[in-house]
């Protein structure tokens, strides 16, 4: 699919301490988590934790396009690089 640095969590649980491996490679995250309830909170925890370790962060939101990342890359790869390109 060619699209480069990605990291996946189990399900929507983005600990503190992936979050500091991750921060020994960058400090710019861009988050993309599955579009439903857990989802959501997931992104609140996650954009809560990342704050407190000083990330640059964005969220991809693909509204009613897809489900989850997996759905997105694999059904809308050009509109899921076009979002990777302008996070919000």
């Amino acid at each position: 699919y060619s699209i480069e640095n990605v990291v996946a969590v189990k399900g929507s649980a983005l600990t503190k301490d992936q979050l500091s491996i991750l921060k020994r490679l960058t400090s710019k995250s861009t988050f993309a988590f599955d579009a439903d309830n857990a989802g959501g909170e997931a992104i609140k925890k996650a954009i809560h934790e990342a704050e407190q370790m000083e990330f640059e962060m964005y969220v991809l939101d693909w509204g009613e396009d897809s489900k989850d990342p997996d759905e997105m890359v694999r059904n809308h790869l050009v509109e899921f690089k076009q979002k990777l390109k302008s996070p919000i």
